[in-house]
């Protein structure tokens, strides 16, 4: 609907997928910033997700982090999943 907030979640590791994403300056990426530890223990703990631990590391060799040119917002990981969405929310200035 009109005037909505919308989330795509992808991982846009490159900088070319992300200006793929990037159609229009109403579209904000996020990059969640976390340590390869940090992110393999988190994998460790789920259950029933896609993303087979094994493949953390191609994921980090493939990662171009963002540029400060690319104006995205950086969140560094290591909070609660609630605490990380309030934090996104205050960075876009989100008010619900």
């Amino acid at each position: 609907m009109a005037g909505e907030n919308t989330v795509l979640a992808c991982c846009a590791l490159k900088e070319e997928y992300r200006r793929r994403v990037q159609v229009n300056a109403e579209v904000k990426l996020v990059f969640l910033r976390g340590d390869y530890a940090l992110i393999a223990e988190q994998l460790r703990r789920r259950r029933g997700h896609f993303m087979n631990p094994a493949l953390l590391q191609s994921q980090f060799a493939d990662l171009e982090e963002p540029r400060p040119a690319e104006a995205g917002i950086v969140i560094e990981l290591g909070r609660s999943p609630h605490k990380l969405a309030q934090k996104i929310k205050t960075k876009l200035r989100i008010q619900r």
